[in-house]
């Protein structure tokens, strides 16, 4: 399935294909997630809105990149991001509300463990449902997609 928006331009609703995603599982020695097209389909708005200020080449009845470097660089940030939804336990169905919390302890009897590093794990978790995983975010920067200076025209 294809968006489009008033002007006609076309919006792509993966940037990964379920085989990208199988074989980038696979490549790292990771089972592939019996939602992976839910991820894909989830985690596409996100790489997208990431490379927004990016000017490419696109396929007019796709939407996709046609440089061979831009569409890997796409596709690889793509299935980093639904890799690392699918590790963190979030769930594309739920519409992005985080809906499982992370232990921050545990005890049997009187004997208690807590973790040190659970808010920041929490809040890591919460990041990635708006926002790019690093990994993602570095495979952008590597082509160029996402730039750490603004530019003006004119």
């Amino acid at each position: 399935m294809t968006n489009y928006i008033p002007d006609g331009t076309v919006i792509p609703d993966m940037l990964a294909s379920a085989e990208a995603f199988a074989a980038f599982c696979t490549a790292r020695g990771v089972p592939v997630p019996s939602n992976g097209d839910a991820l894909l389909h989830a985690v596409t708005p996100l790489v997208l809105d990431a490379a927004s200020d990016a000017w490419y080449d696109v396929d007019p009845a796709t939407g996709l990149a046609v440089s061979p470097m831009i569409a890997d660089a796409l596709t690889d940030a793509t299935c980093l991001q639904a890799l690392a939804w699918a590790k963190l336990n979030i769930d594309p169905d739920t519409g992005g509300v985080i809906t499982a919390g992370i232990r921050t302890g545990k005890g049997i009897g009187s004997a208690r463990v807590s973790y040190a590093d659970t808010a920041d794990a929490a809040a890591a978790r919460a990041a990635a449902v708006t926002g790019l995983v690093p990994a993602a975010v570095t495979r952008l920067r590597q082509v160029n997609l996402i730039t750490g200076t603004a530019w003006s025209i004119g």
